[in-house]
């Protein structure tokens, strides 16, 4: 009984975080995995029962919210003078995508660099310098964002920019990509050793996060959405 009340007000959290910023209904994929878990990964009537409340508890909070805004607003999802703003290109999400993660390195800090620091010695050297290639291939690929004078979006440094130049930017960029693929590399080499499901979770959502967001403009700080679910790592 106790874990359904918990159930239950979860469910009610992220339907209200959901209407606060939409992105975080993406961590919505999570909880029927969460609840498969807790019931000892059965898909029993228990499951079913569960996951059917969680989805008609977050599904008829949006549906009444977007119902109020229409009525009172004439909006669906977004106003009309925003739209072209945050129409969808999914022409450039794979380049998106790509950015977010290696300015996820940046939000990191010197922690990112945990993931090179663990690996070193751990696999083989040919395999450390093709990481390391990978993610300055990478940096190419995005090479067209991260410039807040080059229509980068909301992908700038604050005020930073007036401190970095280009060339600067494409060292950072190429340094972060890499780090962020050794990171990868690391989850992964973990997940073989034993699973964590917890980690495996976090890991989904993240990935599932990131396309998400890289279907739209470029918004650095939705990545602060992430780091938490890294930090665990």
């Amino acid at each position: 009984k106790n874990r359904n009340n918990y159930y239950i007000l979860s469910f009610m959290v992220l339907a209200l975080a959901s209407l606060v910023k939409f992105h975080a209904a993406v961590i919505g994929i999570g909880i029927p995995y969460i609840i498969y878990i807790n019931n000892d990964s059965r898909l029993s009537k228990r499951f079913f029962k569960t996951a059917s409340l969680y989805c008609i508890i977050l599904l008829t909070t949006l549906i009444v919210y977007f119902a109020i805004i229409y009525k009172y607003y004439n909006i669906i999802f977004v106003a009309d003078g925003l739209k072209p703003v945050v129409q969808m290109n999914p022409m450039n999400s794979p380049r998106a995508f790509l950015d977010y993660c290696y300015y996820i390195v940046l939000l990191l800090g010197p922690i990112s660099f945990l993931s090179p620091i663990h690996l070193w010695g751990k696999i083989r050297g040919r395999t450390y310098f093709v990481t390391i290639a990978i993610g300055i291939l990478f940096s190419i690929i995005t090479i067209r964002y991260g410039y807040s004078t080059f229509g980068s979006a909301e992908m700038n440094y604050g005020v930073l920019d007036s401190l970095l130049n280009r060339k600067m930017i494409i060292v950072m960029k190429a340094v972060c990509s890499s780090i962020f693929v050794f990171l990868v590399l690391d989850i992964f080499i973990e997940q073989r050793k034993g699973v964590d499901h917890f980690l495996r979770l976090l890991t989904i959502i993240t990935i599932t996060y990131l396309v998400v967001c890289s279907m739209g403009r470029p918004v650095q700080r939705y990545l602060i959405f992430c780091l938490p679910f890294i930090y665990y790592f």
